[in-house]
């Protein structure tokens, strides 16, 4: 994952929990900090999955042509 997309990912994090008026005292917030960060891992998984299987079969289609 390049610092670009660390960066964006921070940024998107922190202005979903301000705009949620996250409060790190509160037991709420803490629940809704769990929560947003599963929801990123998910998504960095999901992401990083589709892109890896993408790459792969593009590989595979330029290997194949290439025989």
């Amino acid at each position: 994952m390049s610092d670009t997309n660390k960066a964006i990912l921070l940024t998107l994090t922190k202005l979903v929990l301000d705009y949620w008026g996250f409060t790190p005292q509160s037991e709420i917030g803490h629940d809704r900090l769990v929560l947003m960060s599963t929801i990123a891992v998910l998504v960095v998984v999901c992401m990083t999955v589709f892109l890896f299987s993408r790459n792969c079969l593009f590989f595979m289609g330029g290997a194949i042509q290439h025989h």
